[in-house]
């Protein structure tokens, strides 16, 4: 259950746009080879391949960003923070993912994980495309 929405802010903004880059280098990369580097190295249908494949992923989460951009609100609720995965023990590392009872897998921010406690009921704070956890409140019972 949705409790509120709150603006995106700039930062927010700024950040998910960044996740559209990937998809711009990809879509210039094979436009780049499909028009003046196949004249110069050999046509390569792996390539062509793998590129469109990359493409197709980094297209994906382009959309779903450019999704929360337009929408411009971040969701708010309240949730069971199950467990926090990450790869690595750096608190700082942008790849960890919160567990929670009822949104499932959020990647949080290094600002959200910081304040995660597993086993709390936390105010979420979240944007829904992406599924970026933006903050995290643990709840005092």
């Amino acid at each position: 259950m949705i409790d509120g929405e709150i603006p995106l802010t700039l930062g927010q903004r700024i950040r998910l746009l960044i996740r559209c880059l990937p998809f711009l280098f990809f879509a210039a990369a094979i436009t780049a080879y499909l028009t003046v580097l196949a004249t110069v190295y050999p046509f390569k249908i792996e390539l062509v391949a793998f590129l469109a494949l990359v493409l197709l992923v980094t297209g994906y989460q382009g959309f779903q960003a450019l999704r929360d951009v337009t929408r411009g609100r971040a969701l708010v609720t309240t949730d069971l923070l199950r467990n926090v995965v990450g790869r690595g023990s750096r608190s700082r590392s942008r790849y960890h993912r919160g567990e929670f009872e009822s949104l499932g897998r959020l990647t949080l921010t290094p600002a959200a994980f910081h304040h995660a406690q597993r086993g709390q009921r936390h105010r979420v704070t979240y944007s829904p495309a992406t599924k970026i956890v933006w903050s995290l409140e643990p709840l005092r019972d």
